[in-house]
């Protein structure tokens, strides 16, 4: 157990968090990575950004080096890597699994590759797994995960370097038992994170669903204090995605390929060089040239600059999301980021099979309010722990036995609309007042200003897929609570008149009062009526 002044190496220290996404410090010999993190990926004899330039200029505070290849060009020569790279930030090196996955294998043993990365005195080292792959049957993936856990024991009773923080892979890749046996086999060992190993060719796929399975999954099985990487994830549309499932950090290559390639990342997709007519960003690089202009570059030139702008594009969004995580925004921004591609929209709705696991490590109250914008929002955290304790942990007023429903104002909070409109709600002594809708189902009067009831915005009210959304809600709650008698105001015409039927059904069963109360125009005139005859 070390530490650098007071600092334990290898701890991970909370400073916020939203959904599972979350704001902190990993602590290394170098100094302190803060997350969300992305490290480019760099070829120390090859790189297409100079690396003075990834710090200085940029503000990345990490780098991943790939320490097989590395070792193979540099023979000899271990030179520690700070001197050799002249990066002042924190450098973690990737162990070669990567091409084990692409060759088949590779010519160095596990013992040898760690020796190495202590050799050169990296900041955050990975053990040689066996990544599983996309496609690998189970028979063979399951071997895969034993040998990385073989691996992992054997590294760990060999390692001399306490000041390294290592890196756990998690292997299983689409067989999500075997994942969770992984994650919960590498979660007993001494590492200070942990790692999803081998998801980049389900990433080349667009295979978000997927991604979202493995990932929830490796989060369900692993603890809480341990940082967690995400091998290969590169592309700034889905980063708010992968963080929001719980991953601290991120490393890639891919700011380089796509420009080798003449690609341009933006947050929302990627277009070819050629096909654009002016560039959609004002980052250091863009502002200067047209897409005309760089197509004449040389191609080391025209390289290095869609490489810089792609690298610009990425810290960019690392940023948008560490802000979104603070502000208690962060499903706003994913919900953004899924309308950039087809594959992301439907992860994003999957998204919703894991909300137990969402609502457990979200805060109850947040910085800013909320938006709702259509039905895929019923299933954030926030709204969902409201329906859920509505119904499980809420009383009703207990000389309170007849219920008024009410349609929900736009004016928040809903009791204001009843005093400025001079409704004497005060002097009910067993009317109980109610108001119902988007997005809540049924908002008793004394929680209307509660977070998040008076703190959230609704793009429209009377959206029917919405409304039909909130019907067992309210049928729910009114089955529930056991009152004597219902009085449902509803505006003729409205789709919410559907709902009488079965209010009413309800209400008989128990052989209880059901009243519908219409209105045209007057809601408040009705109301008023309503209260004193009933």
């Amino acid at each position: 157990m070390l530490f650098k002044g007071s600092t334990l190496i290898g701890s991970f220290e909370l400073r916020g968090k939203d959904l599972l996404g979350r704001v902190g410090k990993i602590y290394t010999k170098s100094g302190s990575l803060e997350t969300p993190a992305l490290l480019p990926v760099v070829d120390p004899f090859d790189p297409i950004v100079k690396v003075n330039e990834l710090s200085v200029k940029m503000g990345f505070q990490g780098i991943m080096v790939n320490a097989y290849l590395l070792k193979k060009k540099a023979g000899e020569d271990t030179t520690p890597l700070r001197d050799r790279l002249g990066f002042q930030g924190i450098i973690s090196t990737d162990s070669g699994a990567y091409q084990i996955l692409e060759y088949g294998e590779v010519d160095v043993t596990p013992l040898e590759i760690l020796k190495y990365q202590e050799t050169v005195s990296t900041d955050v080292g990975v053990i040689l797994d066996v990544p599983t792959g996309y496609d690998l049957d189970k028979s063979r993936a399951k071997w895969t995960v034993e040998e990385t856990i073989r691996r992992a024991d054997l590294s760990l009773n060999t390692l001399t370097r306490k000041d390294i923080v290592w890196m756990g892979p998690i292997q299983g890749g689409v067989h999500l038992d075997l994942l969770a046996y992984s994650a919960r086999e590498m979660s007993r060992r001494k590492f200070n994170m942990l790692a999803l190993g081998s998801p980049t060719q389900v990433m080349e796929r667009y295979m978000f669903k997927t991604l979202i399975d493995m990932m929830l999954t490796v989060k369900m099985n692993v603890p809480v204090d341990r940082p967690l990487h995400l091998f290969g994830a590169g592309h700034p549309m889905m980063l708010a995605l992968a963080v929001a499932c719980g991953f601290d950090t991120f490393d890639s290559a891919s700011y380089a390929l796509y420009a080798k390639a003449e690609r341009y990342l933006t947050s929302y997709g990627t277009y070819r060089l050629s096909d654009l007519e002016c560039f959609p960003c004002v980052c250091d690089e863009c502002v200067k040239h047209s897409p005309r202009e760089v197509e004449t570059f040389i191609k080391h030139r025209r390289v290095s600059f869609l490489a810089k702008h792609n690298l610009w594009v990425c810290k960019q969004e690392m940023l948008r999301i560490k802000q979104a995580i603070l502000d208690g925004r962060l499903w706003e921004l994913v919900r953004q980021r899924a309308n950039s591609h087809p594959t992301l929209y439907q992860a994003f709705k999957h998204l919703k099979d894991y909300w137990r696991i969402l609502k457990a490590h979200s805060t109850p109250v947040k910085r800013r309010g909320l938006f709702y914008f259509s039905t895929e929002d019923l299933h954030r955290p926030e709204l969902r722990t409201y329906s859920e304790k509505l119904i499980s942990e809420y009383s009703k007023p207990r000389r309170m036995n007849e219920l008024i429903l009410i349609p929900a104002p736009d004016e928040k909070p809903y009791h204001k609309f009843l005093l400025e409109n001079g409704v004497p709600y005060q002097e009910a002594w067993r009317q109980h007042l109610c108001f119902y809708g988007v997005p809540f189902g049924v908002v008793p009067i004394e929680l209307d200003d509660v977070y998040p009831v008076s703190q959230t915005e609704v793009s429209d009210r009377e959206e029917e897929e919405s409304m039909r959304a909130m019907a067992p809600t309210i049928i729910r709650y009114v089955e529930e609570k056991n009152y004597d008698a219902v009085y449902f105001l509803v505006k003729e015409g409205s789709h919410w008149r559907s709902l009488s039927s079965r209010l009413r059904s309800v209400q008989k069963k128990k052989g209880k009062t059901f009243r519908e109360v219409r209105f045209k125009v007057n809601l408040v005139k009705r109301l008023k009526e309503t209260l004193k005859t009933c």
